[in-house]
Parts: C-alpha cells; structure tokens; sequence
C-alpha cells in the first residue's frame, strides 16, 4: 500500500476516532486512548506527516522536471542516493537518457532526497534502528502512475 494511502487512512480512523470520543459506554475509555494514540500531538504522527510532506514535495518537483523533459511519468521510475550524495537512475525505463539528463541539470536533487532520507528514517525508527543499517543501504524513492514512495534498502 503506498504511504499516501496509508496517510489518508491514519487521519480517516483518527477522525472517527475523534468522533466516536463523545461516545458513552464500555468502548468510551478505549476510544479515548486511541484518539490520543492518534492525536496530532503524538511524536510518530507528526514524523510521518513531516515524511509525507517532504515526499509530496520531491514528487511533485520530480514530475515537474521529468514532463518538461518529456518523460513519460506514468512508468515506473526508480532513483537511489548514493553514500556520496549523488542520484542514480537504478532501473531502466524507456526514457533513460532524459531521466540521466534531468538528474544532471538538478544536482540539488541529492540534497533533498538526503533530508526526504532523514525524514524517511525519523518516520520509521524500527526501519532504521532496530537493525543495524548496511554500510551499502540506500535511499531509494520510486515514482510510478503518479505516486511517490520511499525506502531504505540494503
């Protein structure tokens, strides 16, 4: 499920939850936990949107410059940062060279896929620290039919 959806599905359950708050009876008080759980105040929630609005951003930029480019969006690319902070094209769609092209003219994109991978992993502690990351992990961000996702691989 790409993280949008899943976005959209945490602030849906935590408005019904803010909903059902108001309730009376034996679920009052699970309610009420729940809705705190999911309160805009909690540290996981707010890293994840912090996530899911620097993504929205990198996305948006990247579809900007990959149509004025003539690339064809609506298949599947897919870019990883490297240790050194470069970008590289890591699958091999149709419009490669163009791709290659837009990563060359946008060397700020390193930059922000950088801070978009710090968000990522503020996001996902249990990604990140639970198991010791791979000195070859990367950051990779995935764009396909219009929809961004990121992850740490490796």
């Amino acid at each position: 499920m790409a993280l949008s959806a899943v976005a959209n599905m945490q602030n849906k359950v935590a408005r019904s939850l803010v909903a059902a708050q108001s309730a009376k009876g034996p679920f009052a008080n699970a309610f009420a936990a729940a809705t705190s759980v999911l309160g805009s105040n909690s540290p996981i929630n707010a890293s994840q949107q912090s996530y899911n609005q620097s993504l929205a951003s990198v996305q948006s930029k990247l579809t900007q410059w990959f149509q004025a480019a003539g690339v064809d969006t609506s298949e599947e690319i897919q870019l990883s940062l490297g240790a050194d902070g470069t970008v590289q094209l890591t699958n091999s769609p149709a419009d490669a060279p163009q791709i290659e092209q837009v990563l060359s003219n946008h060397p700020e994109l390193g930059g922000m896929l950088q801070a978009l991978s710090n968000s990522y992993k503020q996001a996902n502690p249990t990604n990140s620290t639970t198991t010791t990351p791979s000195p070859t992990s990367q950051f990779v961000i995935t764009l396909s039919g219009g929809t961004a996702t990121g992850a740490l691989t490796g």
